[in-house]
Order: structure tokens, then C-alpha cells, then sequence
């Protein structure tokens, strides 16, 4: 367990009410993966880390999987960094198991490859799903403003509220203006 608290940077005088987002999900993945599975089952779990605690966390389910024969099943939105983790892919909808297939025979995860990696992989069979054909359809009707149309952004009188237990919210905004010519 002290490995693992030390890849999450968990520290034991933590109270869970005055912690950030981020250092609570450490905690509770602290809890959840301190014990030896051969099944671990995460959905959403690097929600609110960090870059270096993810980029810990995908290393040592990597290890469970390789030194302990653990299954992970790790469902996400957030594909950065998952190139080469993974030995087979999932695509669920609707509760569906629409594909599942090695990534050895993934040609956009091949190592070496030209091709784009997850995200572009996901993205075509999210739009395939969607009755989409490629990302330039899917932005067809959207204006673009003109290469060299100046973007500026003006805002005064702001403030800013912060309670421990709660995001930040903008309590007062007197005026912002946003021109795109």
C-alpha cells in the first residue's frame, strides 16, 4: 500500500472534507486498488488528476496486469497517453458491445504508424455511430471566422468566490465584451 499512496501522492493526514477533487479520486483509487484483484473494473477514474498521477496510475495497472495476471477495465474519455497501454479495445453504446478487438490489430495504433493514435480512432467510430463520415462533415455548417479576423476580449470589475468544498464561481461580473470582427 505504500507504493501505491507514494505513485498517487496520497499523504496520511488528509481529511477527505478539505481536499481538492483531484486529491479525493487519489484516495479513494488508493482504497480501491490496495487490495490484490484479478478484475479491476474503472470507469472515469482519472477524472481530476493531474498529468504525472494519471501517467503513475496507467503504470502501475499496467504492472498489475503484467506481473499479477489482473484484467483492467478501464473505460474513459481521456486518450492522451494510452498508446501501447493497452492490449485489447472495447467500443460499448447503449449498453451494447458494439466491437472488441486486439490493438495489434488496430492499424491507427501500430507503432511506427502515421496514423493519428486513439483519439482519431475513437473519434471516426463515435461518428460512425452517429451517422457521421468524417470530421470535415461533422464541422460543415459551422462559420469559421476569416485567418486574420482580430479576437479580443475585455472584462473589468470581476470577482471571484472560493469555498473549500465547492469549484470557483464568478460572483459578480460588471462587464465583458467580446468582439470578433
Amino acid at each position: 500500500m505504500g507504493r501505491l499512496k507514494a505513485l498517487l501522492g496520497v499523504e496520511e493526514d488528509w481529511r477527505f472534507s478539505s481536499i481538492s477533487e483531484g486529491q479525493k479520486r487519489r484516495v479513494q483509487l488508493t482504497m480501491k486498488l490496495m487490495r490484490p484483484s484479478r478484475l479491476i473494473l474503472l470507469d472515469e477514474a482519472t477524472t481530476d488528476l493531474d498529468l504525472i498521477v494519471r501517467r503513475n496510475l496507467l503504470g502501475f495497472l499496467l504492472l498489475e496486469s503484467l506481473d499479477k495476471r489482473a484484467c483492467v477495465v478501464y473505460c474513459t474519455h481521456i486518450f492522451d497517453g494510452l498508446e501501447g497501454w493497452a492490449s485489447h479495445l472495447a467500443h460499448l453504446a447503449d449498453g451494447s458491445l458494439l466491437r472488441m478487438l486486439p490493438c495489434r490489430d488496430v492499424p491507427e495504433l501500430q507503432p511506427n504508424s502515421d496514423a493519428p493514435g486513439f483519439f482519431a480512432l475513437v473519434s471516426r467510430w463515435l461518428g460512425e455511430e452517429a451517422g457521421v463520415a468524417s470530421e470535415e462533415e461533422a464541422v460543415a455548417d459551422v462559420p469559421m471566422a476569416r485567418e486574420d479576423a482580430p479576437v479580443s476580449m475585455q472584462a473589468s470589475e470581476l470577482e471571484w468566490g472560493y469555498h473549500r468544498s465547492r469549484p470557483p464561481i464568478l460572483s459578480r461580473l460588471h462587464a465583458v465584451r467580446g468582439i470578433l470582427s
